[in-house]
């Protein structure tokens, strides 16, 4: 790179850098490091019946101050992509991506002085800038600002070691993470290609073939229809069942895209826990207070129990089915829906939740709550398609005029048919996952089986004004 375009590369970052919102939620190891993510026992017996009832949460923990950083500079080494002496215990993802807008989340090990990095992809990692984060933190979430729709950027986090020129990346699993890339939203939102997967929680060598099949389609974003971890006892605790089972892998679509998931009841289980919470809810931290209202809207505590954000003229909203089956939640978000339904600002609404209202497969009798609870709400509703998982296999079925697909197929682990619904248009017990291509005239929905032969395949037209 000549001497001219590196000086105007480095201008056009610190003009950049000047718009840059970074703020870390301080995670101390007093407050939960790794002593407090202990599992608390052995998951009790699936029952036949219907997904596992837990007791009442405790009162959630106050939030941890957050720290104030000090103002973007400019690189004075390059990065050494080799492993410093310091691990991820959750590595460096993006957890929302919009226009202008990306939420990227990490925690380490132990606390520290971390720098994170961020430059357009195609430029060398040197031609961006550092922000250093205050000392003594172990990561958090970092919003980054005024970014270019449509364009795409790499993020590390990055450290000094003492003795060493260059900064090195922290080490994941006895190797290296980063760098992530992801792709801002076009002008506008769309086109968008999403991919949705779920029940993977094994760790199967064909879960990672199904995560290579997508990561082939390059998706912008993934949505997950719940129960990421299995038999967490295996691992010994929450954080490194997530560890083996979830980070790994799906780290070919989590290095590309930010991933969208939902609580299954799998995540409720005992040993899923963490300080008495699902462990899910530390690895897909609360974005609430860092984007605006009108791009993201939570609910529950004290995290992202359900939410709901925007694309273009599509909403997504994102809801925890597993409140039917503890005593409470269930009402706070049939609010929700019903507020949400009713947002004038989206043509169409694509719902997401872990027990399917209808299923063919082993779990019918699971979704009767919603089926008297929430499907009522959706007639003459704009929503045209509704995502969940739970039994393991894939299904479409066409109910009263909204496109149900269960996309629970994301293992070896699957459930044959047990009786044929009238409603169900297309049936497969074989591992697979779903691409849906959205636009302006609607969403087209395909499902490709491990080797990523097309299995089905369906038209939906947005919704009329």
């Amino acid at each position: 790179m000549g001497e001219r375009q590196g000086r105007r590369r480095l201008a056009r970052y610190l003009r950049t850098a000047a718009r840059l919102t970074i703020l870390i939620l301080g995670l101390v190891t007093a407050s939960c490091g790794p002593a407090d993510l202990v599992s608390t026992g052995l998951p009790p017996k699936a029952t036949p019946t219907g997904p596992l009832a837990i007791p009442a949460s405790p009162e959630p923990a106050a939030r941890p101050v957050t720290p104030t950083l000090p103002a973007p500079t400019a690189p004075t080494c390059p990065i050494r992509f080799e492993p410093a002496q310091a691990n991820y215990s959750i590595p460096l993802t993006a957890q929302y991506v919009g226009e202008t807008r990306a939420a990227l989340f990490f925690e380490m090990e132990a606390p520290g002085r971390y720098t994170l990095m961020y430059w357009t992809e195609g430029d060398p990692p040197e031609s961006g800038g550092c922000m250093s984060l205050e000392e003594n933190v172990r990561g958090g979430v970092i919003l980054l600002e005024d970014l270019e729709p449509g364009h795409i950027y790499q993020a590390a986090v990055v450290l000094v070691d003492e003795g060493e020129d260059g900064l090195k990346v922290p080490a994941w699993q006895g190797g290296l993470w980063d760098p992530i890339s992801f792709r801002t939203q076009p002008a506008g939102g769309l086109p968008l290609r999403l991919a949705v997967i779920g029940d993977t929680g094994f760790g199967e060598a064909v879960t990672r073939q199904l995560v290579d099949g997508i990561a082939a389609h390059q998706p912008d974003a993934v949505i997950h229809t719940g129960d990421l971890v299995y038999n967490v006892h295996q691992e010994g605790s929450a954080q490194a069942a997530f560890q083996a089972k979830f980070y790994t892998p799906f780290a070919p679509v989590l290095h590309r895209a930010p991933l969208y998931p939902v609580l299954g009841n799998h995540e409720y289980y005992p040993d899923a826990l963490a300080n008495g919470l699902p462990y899910y809810q530390h690895a897909f931290a609360s974005l609430q207070e860092y984007l605006p209202p009108e791009i993201w809207q939570e609910g529950g505590e004290p995290g992202r129990g359900w939410y709901a954000f925007g694309i273009g003229p599509y909403q997504f909203i994102m809801l925890d089915s597993q409140a039917f089956y503890q005593p409470r939640g269930a009402e706070d978000q049939t609010r929700f829906l019903t507020e949400k339904l009713a947002d004038e600002r989206y043509r169409a609404s694509i719902l997401v939740f872990h027990i399917p209202p209808y299923t063919s497969g082993r779990h019918a009798s699971d979704g009767i709550p919603i089926q008297r609870h929430w499907l009522p709400l959706l007639e003459g509703s704009n929503v045209m398609l509704l995502l969940s998982g739970h039994d393991h296999n894939y299904e479409r079925l066409a109910l009263n005029g909204v496109t149900s697909i269960v996309a629970g197929a994301g293992s070896s682990h699957l459930y044959p048919m047990k009786e044929r619904l009238a409603q169900s248009r297309y049936f497969a017990a074989v591992p697979s996952y779903v691409i849906l291509d959205l636009d302006h005239e609607g969403v087209r929905a395909r499902a490709f089986d491990v080797q990523g032969e097309l299995l089905d395949q369906i038209e939906l037209p947005m919704p009329p004004e």
